[in-house]
């Protein structure tokens, strides 16, 4: 039975030893639903981003290869791989690995001004990628969305641009001149 956010749940496709053939067996969350009670204290819902919330509302305390625990001990396959970048896996040795190794020589990972490992990977993209003479490293879709349009702003000059609404989701993304550092006209269409 999927989960929005593509978590199917293990426990939930076996059968209990009463049900009948196609009867999941029940999954209940009442350590998730504490947390939640905790978390909408101080967090709008509970969870700190949007697009992090799911139904039905679980706590997810651990992950290890393609699999995550929840806080009742449910074991589930996570199709959804945090947006992707566990791509390789939660907590895939080789890269914890590495990860720990760069920590201990104090390096830091996060700040303002570049880093040496940054220039590195960067070369190491565009030596693989042939068509890719320079790479940004960014941390986030709407990021990446907001370069790709000042990208072709700067090279087509143009200052106007098509926003898509797209259909089964209705999603719109938001744009203005904050957004792009300089004013914007929009034009939207619907997609259905």
């Amino acid at each position: 039975m999927p989960h929005k956010g593509g978590i199917v749940s293990i426990r939930a496709m076996n059968k209990t030893p009463n049900a009948t053939k196609g009867d999941a067996a029940p999954v209940t969350h009442p350590k998730s639903a504490e947390v939640f009670r905790h978390n909408r204290r101080f967090i709008p819902g509970g969870v700190a981003s949007v697009n992090r919330a799911v139904q039905p509302e679980i706590v997810f305390t651990k992950g290890k290869g393609a699999y995550i625990w929840d806080l009742e001990g449910n074991r589930y396959i996570d199709y959804h791989a945090a947006f992707a970048p566990h791509f390789l896996g939660h907590n895939d040795p080789y890269v914890t690995e590495a990860i720990i190794s760069v920590l201990r020589e104090d390096a830091s990972l996060y700040g303002s001004g570049t880093t040496e490992l940054e220039g590195r990977l960067a070369e190491l993209i565009c030596r693989t990628v042939p068509a890719a003479e320079s790479v940004e490293l960014l941390n986030t879709g709407s990021e990446a969305t907001c370069q790709a349009i000042r990208l072709a702003r700067a090279v087509t000059h143009r200052d106007h641009i098509i926003v898509h609404i797209c259909a089964p989701k209705n999603c719109v993304m938001k744009l203005d001149a904050a957004t792009v550092d300089v004013p914007l006209d929009c034009a939207f269409t619907k997609h259905s």
